[in-house]
C-alpha cells in the first residue's frame, strides 16, 4: 500500500512539473512570424480595367508596380486566359461595332495575332486540351492555336453565366438559369454532353437567385458558388461536394460576393462588393470559409482591421490568393485610404499577420477624379 501511494504521488508530482513547464512556455513572449518570402520574379497580377481607359494592366506581384498594359478602349476585357507558355494572352472585348470578339494577343508585342467574332464575354480555357470555351447562347469550343471551331453545343445553354473546369477529370461546371431556376450544369468535355444538373433552389425554397461567382477546390472535390437572393436582398455562399453532388454548406455572405480559394485547399475567401451599382449596404467584412470545418468566420472586420482608413464602410471586390497561401491580392471600391491619405484600389496583404505589404492607387484623371474600375484580377506569368 505504501509503495502504491509513493508511485501515485510521484505521478502527480511529475504531472505538475510537466504542467508548469508547458504553462511557462505558453506565458512567455510569442515570436512574430517570419515575413513572407518574395513571390517568383515572373509572377504577375493581371487586371481587367473598366472606365475612361479600358484594357489590361499588369503588375509586379511583389511590388504592385505597373509593368505593362494593353488598351482595348472602348471595349472591356472581362476575362483573360494564357497559353501554356504564357507567350499569348486570350481575351474578349467589344469592337467598335459592339460585337464580342475573341482575341489572341502576343504577350511581348501586344499585337493581335488573330481574332474571331463570338456571342458573349465569358471565356474559359481547358489548359490540358489547349481549348478555349466561350458562352452565351451556345457553348463553343475553339482550338487555341488557330481558332478553329471544334464543337458547338446549344443544349440548354441559353443563359450560361460562369463556367470552370475540374483539375482532376473531364468535367466542366457551369452556372446557368432554366427559366428562373438557378442550377449548376455538370458537363463532360470528352463526350460534349450534360451529365447532370445540381439545383440550388427548389419548390420548397422559392427564391430568386442571381449567380455571382464560381470556383473549384484545388483537389477538384468541392465547388464553391456565391449567389444573390433578390427576395431578401442578401448573398448566399454554397459549398457542393462533387462526389455526391450534395450541398454541404449554405451560409450567408455579402452582396454579389467574389471568391478566392487558397491553393492548399484549406480556405475560401469571400468579398462583399455591396451590390456593385445597386448601392446596397456593405457588411464591411471579408469572410473566410474553413473547408475542413465547414465553418465561416469574419477574416477582416473593416478597414481598421488591416490598418486602413476611410469615410465609408469597407467594400471589397476581387480577391486572389497567391500560390504561397500567405499572400492575398484584394481590390477595394469606394473610399479606402492608407493612414497618410493615399487612395487604395489594390492591396497586397500578408494573410498570417493581416499586414498590408503594398498598395496600388488608380491615378486620377485631369479633373482629379478616379474614372477607372478594376473589373477582374488574375495571377499569371509575365515573360518578355
Amino acid at each position: 500500500m505504501k509503495f502504491g501511494r509513493k508511485i501515485k504521488y510521484l505521478i502527480i508530482y511529475l504531472s505538475l512539473i510537466l504542467f508548469c513547464s508547458i504553462g511557462c512556455k505558453k506565458s512567455g513572449p510569442v515570436e512574430p512570424p517570419d515575413p513572407p518570402q518574395p513571390l517568383p520574379d515572373d509572377l504577375a497580377l493581371f487586371a481587367s480595367i473598366d472606365g475612361n481607359w479600358c484594357g489590361i494592366q499588369v503588375f509586379n506581384a511583389n511590388s504592385l508596380e505597373k509593368i505593362d498594359s494593353l488598351e482595348t478602349t472602348p471595349g472591356v476585357p472581362f476575362s483573360i486566359e494564357f497559353s501554356p507558355d504564357y507567350s499569348k494572352w486570350y481575351t474578349i472585348w467589344h469592337d467598335n461595332n459592339d460585337n464580342y470578339v475573341l482575341y489572341a494577343i502576343d504577350a511581348k508585342t501586344k499585337a493581335i495575332i488573330r481574332s474571331i467574332n463570338v456571342t458573349g464575354q465569358f471565356l474559359h480555357m481547358l489548359k490540358n486540351k489547349n481549348i478555349l470555351v466561350t458562352t452565351a447562347g451556345k457553348l463553343r469550343f475553339w482550338n487555341a492555336d488557330n481558332f478553329n471551331l471544334i464543337k458547338e453545343d446549344s443544349i440548354g445553354m441559353d443563359r450560361m453565366i460562369r463556367l470552370i473546369s475540374s483539375p482532376i477529370n473531364n468535367k466542366m461546371y457551369a452556372a446557368r438559369y432554366t427559366g428562373i431556376i438557378p442550377e449548376i450544369v455538370v458537363y463532360n468535355i470528352e463526350t460534349f454532353n450534360i451529365e447532370r444538373t445540381i439545383n440550388l433552389s427548389d419548390s420548397t425554397k422559392p427564391r430568386s437567385l442571381a449567380f455571382a461567382d464560381l470556383e473549384i477546390s484545388p483537389d477538384g472535390r468541392l465547388l464553391f458558388v456565391t449567389v444573390f437572393n433578390w427576395n431578401i436582398w442578401s448573398g448566399i455562399f454554397f459549398a457542393i461536394d462533387l462526389s455526391t453532388y450534395q450541398i454541404v454548406a449554405e451560409l450567408p455572405c455579402g452582396s454579389f460576393s467574389q471568391i478566392g480559394v487558397s491553393s492548399d485547399g484549406h480556405y475560401v475567401y469571400i468579398t462583399d462588393p455591396a451590390g456593385y451599382f445597386y448601392m446596397m449596404e456593405p457588411t464591411a467584412h471579408l469572410l473566410r470559409y474553413n473547408i475542413h470545418a465547414r465553418s465561416m468566420e469574419v477574416f477582416i472586420n473593416g478597414l481598421r482591421d488591416i490598418g486602413l482608413t476611410g469615410n465609408m464602410l469597407m467594400i471589397t471586390d476581387q480577391v486572389v490568393i497567391a500560390p504561397d497561401n500567405r499572400t492575398m491580392f484584394l481590390t477595394f471600391m469606394g473610399d479606402a485610404k492608407t493612414t497618410d491619405g493615399k487612395q487604395v484600389h489594390i492591396i497586397k496583404l500578408d494573410i498570417l499577420t493581416k499586414k498590408v505589404l503594398c498598395v496600388y492607387s488608380i491615378p486620377p484623371d485631369y479633373r482629379g477624379y478616379v474614372t477607372q474600375r478594376i473589373a477582374q484580377l488574375k495571377l499569371g506569368r509575365y515573360r518578355q
